[in-house]
């Protein structure tokens, strides 16, 4: 009884050359017959295969011998008497239950009426449906469990934890510790067998060892542009050298958090689970806040004191996920991977940011162009920005230069021990001058993903010249067409009455004098 069967159906259109169609059939059984399961191969080929003396027809019934195949039907198929339709199997056929047999009259309709020339060939199929696998599965009823009961008897049980001559790991263990075996009370884990869908035939173990081998070149991509960086940059480079020195009141301490601003965070936080929280976290936070508030408000104020994070805080469950809707999901490169952290490290993490927030805020420390990780901030205003600045240029009869750059791996690239200079010098670094900002800090342009668009003014379109950046050894040359975005610009927000140049002379000095300004 056969257990994997590949069934295939072809049909060569009467137009179609029959010399070619025979020569592109036998390249694909070539393809076809190298794999190990049955093979059913059926359809109209509109080849006289009854007419032996016919040349075409031996071609085709040899090609069929040479790879081992046999053609079943020996009656015709066709009003005019002759065999078209053909189910072709392996001469060592296992898959035929019986001999195809032309029972069937001329195909109908559902009224009766006869809607083809061609008839019907009736088999039966020695196949079996593969069983389908099992796996043990276990989950636990959260929908079921009383909040107050879970709340009453955490109260219990926490009580008895004591923060004072215990380490923070040891500290965030216990409560860990704690907090699962009431869940296990409430919650308990239950096992059960489901059914999975059949294995993917195609997914063989050649194809799972290609993948991984594939993921091993992806990892050594990151170590291939450290290297390569490295190898670039010179050994008396100066990391520092845009950044300004810090004069304000430096950030010596981190203020220890309350019950109510942990509170406020939890409130605020989504209700997002990794599977390493020992509570999911939509039951912590229906819990009383006078149970769990506290302890975890102690687990905070100790890793400040301590200037250390618990090592559970550091663990996460890295998930790829796909950039976008519509990528190839067989493309590595099309996943992002993403890391599902315990929420009360990510409570930890806010409550930190806060803080340095605070800070950067009162010094002034956030450049005035940064719309990234700030308050009132976004994708939204950072457009608002680069459009009014355009705008704002072309109305004044200028030209403005738009820079879009992307960074290969760029958080993955970053030298820890210059970031950590950074930090301790300032928090702003001042980007004087984008090609030794790059080298200095490490980075590598993508130029697959970077742009360079030029905008002018409507009276210079057609007397611009091709505009281009360089970047150490790579050249971003400028977006074709895009001098002619002004049409569809609107009046920026502060429109000022456009200058009248005194003649053509003196606007092309302006000009010259402005790009050779944006390529030094």
């Amino acid at each position: 009884m056969a257990k994997y069967t590949q069934t295939q159906n072809r049909q060569r259109p009467p137009s179609a050359s029959l010399s070619c169609f025979i020569g592109e059939f036998s390249q694909y059984l070539a393809s076809l017959v190298v794999t190990s399961e049955e093979l059913l191969i059926t359809g109209n080929f509109n080849i006289h295969v009854d007419n032996v003396k016919n040349a075409d027809t031996q071609n085709f019934l040899n090609s069929l011998d040479e790879f081992g195949l046999k053609q079943h039907v020996d009656e015709p198929t066709h009003k005019r008497g002759h065999i078209l339709d053909l189910v072709i199997t392996r001469e060592s056929n296992n898959l035929l239950f019986s001999k195809p047999e032309v029972k069937d009259s001329l195909l109908c309709d559902l009224r009766g009426n006869v809607s083809g020339d061609h008839k019907g060939i009736c088999t039966v199929l020695n196949v079996s449906k593969p069983e389908k696998p099992e796996k043990l599965v276990s989950s636990r009823q959260f929908r079921e469990v009383n909040i107050k009961d879970l709340s009453s008897d955490l109260d219990d049980t926490l009580s008895f934890l004591k923060l004072d001559d215990i380490s923070l790991d040891d500290h965030v263990t216990n409560y860990d510790s704690i907090v699962r075996d009431v869940v296990d009370k409430h919650a308990p884990l239950l096992s059960k067998e489901i059914t999975l869908r059949p294995n993917t035939k195609w997914y063989s173990s050649e194809l799972r060892k290609a993948k991984r081998e594939k993921r091993k070149v992806k990892g050594n991509k990151i170590n291939n542009i450290r290297d390569e960086l490295v190898s670039e940059s010179r050994g008396d480079t100066n990391y520092m050298a845009f950044d300004k020195p810090f004069e304000g009141e430096e950030l010596v301490n981190f203020d220890p958090t309350t019950c109510e601003e942990v509170l406020k965070i939890l409130s605020n936080s989504a209700p997002k689970t990794c599977c390493l929280d020992p509570l999911p976290t939509n039951l912590l936070k229906e819990c009383e806040s006078s149970v769990l508030v506290p302890h975890i408000t102690d687990i905070i104020n100790k890793s400040i004191s301590e200037c250390s994070v618990p090592s559970s805080f550091k663990e996460a469950v890295v998930k790829p996920l796909l950039k976008k809707q519509g990528l190839d999901k067989e493309c590595f490169k099309n996943y992002r991977p993403v890391s599902n952290l315990p929420f009360i490290s990510k409570v930890l993490e806010k409550v930190f940011a806060i803080r340095i927030d605070r800070h950067l805020e009162q010094n002034r420390l956030n450049d005035d162009l940064q719309s990234a990780y700030r308050k009132y901030h976004s994708t939204e205003t950072a457009l608002l920005r680069v459009h009014h600045d355009i705008a704002a240029a072309l109305d004044n009869n200028s030209c403005a230069v738009l820079v879009m750059l992307d960074l290969s791996a760029a958080f993955d690239v970053i030298d820890h021990g210059i970031l950590y200079k950074r930090l301790a010098h300032t928090f702003v670094c001042c980007l004087n001058e984008i090609k030794s900002w790059m080298s200095g800090n490490m980075l590598k342009l993508n130029e697959d993903k970077t742009d360079l668009i030029v905008f002018a003014p409507k009276s210079r379109i057609k007397t611009m010249t091709e505009f281009s950046l360089s970047f150490g050894e790579k050249i971003i040359h400028s977006v074709p067409n895009a001098t002619s975005i002004q049409q569809r610009l609107p009046r920026p927000i502060e429109n000022n009455k456009m200058p009248n140049p005194a003649s053509t002379a003196s606007l092309q000095e302006v000009e010259d004098r402005e790009l050779t300004a944006i390529r030094s």
